[in-house]
């Protein structure tokens, strides 16, 4: 099942036959998930995929609503649409441009991209299918954001919600989620030991 942000998004994915739900907006309400969670319950794997836009607030909505489905035994993946030319093009204008400038509202708004406009910009499922395909965990999207250019004095800091979480796991998918973070972080820089310890 796919949760995405908008009508116009869930009904280009019916369209293509996809099944999906909508919250209309960036995430469900709390009062809403007495009622969604045992209907998500049997489903294999949901896949959330909101707008890419530079707030990234459908980041933020889709990180929220994968630990929720996540803290329920749900598992949860999150798609990111690719940026097309017109969006990479937005983006290069508004790094440019100071805060509050003139002309900001409508690079913002061309700067975003949306399930609906992936599909009329001429992909097909299977197209989107790829997306879900390199989808990631939220524990895998946290260990993302880990570079080699990461400041010593950051690491800890940074590692400690993210180990917390490995630890939470079966042996095998820590050793894998170890790999990964030895990979971002640089391998010279921490052991697999220390990783582990």
């Amino acid at each position: 099942v796919i949760i995405t942000e908008g009508v116009t998004d869930c009904i280009s994915l019916m369209e293509h036959s996809f099944p999906v739900v909508s919250p209309v907006t960036v995430q469900f309400r709390d009062s809403d998930w007495e009622r969604i969670l045992p209907k998500l319950a049997g489903v294999k794997t949901v896949f959330i995929c909101q707008d890419n836009e530079v707030s990234e607030a459908g980041m933020q909505g889709a990180l929220k609503t994968a630990r929720i489905l996540g803290d329920h035994g749900i598992t949860t993946r999150v798609a990111v649409l690719p940026l097309e030319e017109k969006q990479r093009a937005a983006r290069a204008k508004l790094a440019g441009l100071p805060a509050g400038s003139d002309g900001r509202g409508a690079l913002e708004a061309d700067a975003k991209i949306d399930v609906n406009e992936f599909f009329a910009a001429g992909h097909t499922a299977a197209d989107f299918e790829a997306i879900l395909s390199a989808a990631q965990t939220p524990l895998e999207i946290a260990i993302c954001t880990l570079s080699p250019s990461t400041p010593e004095s950051d690491l800890g800091r940074l590692l400690e919600p993210i180990l917390t979480a490995v630890n939470q796991l079966d042996p095998i998918e820590q050793n894998r989620h170890i790999r990964l973070i030895q990979g971002r972080c640089g391998k010279s820089r921490i052991p697999v030991a220390t990783l582990r310890k």
